[in-house]
């Protein structure tokens, strides 16, 4: 769930799907992230997600959520007896991901690309985070790619290369 939107709360009791700033958020949702939700929703019950399984459904996404943060949100959602509707719980996850930190989220995006015991994403890793994938690159392209994050230094990409290739291109 990437792109820009406002950092308006779009969560509280008085949110309707039909009108008003969540509309408007869930209209600019690309239809995977749509999807992405609705699968999310869809594994806990079709009529709703009661508050014990908010943070499991929440996590289902890639959230790592504590319970206080749960406790928070069912506290503005007021809905400790009656289950989340899956507009309140899309309502959620758009606000979830506005509040993301975009740099801590890229931190984490390269650890998981770096090469095992190294904190440099290396030929090596990206091939295989490719073949994993499924995403067939010749080693010339990532090669190139590599190049254009570190300009050429080396043939590695640090932390720093990665986080300025990912703020210049928008991925983040």
């Amino acid at each position: 769930m990437r792109g820009q939107r406002s950092n308006k709360d779009t969560y509280t009791k008085d949110s309707k799907s039909s009108k008003g700033e969540p509309q408007k958020i869930r209209n600019e949702l690309t239809e995977e992230q749509k999807r992405e939700i609705k699968e999310a929703f869809s594994t806990f019950d079709q009529t709703g997600i009661e508050a014990d399984e908010l943070k499991s459904a929440m996590q289902a996404l890639g959230f790592d959520v504590k319970n206080p943060d749960v406790q928070k949100i069912l506290d503005k959602l007021d809905k400790y007896k009656k289950p989340l509707s899956f507009e309140e719980y899309m309502d959620v996850m758009i606000d979830k991901d506005e509040n993301k930190d975009p740099e801590t989220e890229m931190r984490k995006a390269f650890k998981v690309l770096c090469e095992d015991g190294t904190d440099r994403i290396t030929l090596k890793s990206l091939s295989k985070i490719c073949a994993d994938l499924g995403e067939k690159i010749s080693d010339e392209e990532l090669k190139e790619m590599i190049n254009e994050a570190n300009k050429g230094e080396d043939e590695e990409v640090s932390e720093e290369d990665f986080i300025k290739i990912m703020q210049k291109t928008g991925m983040f």
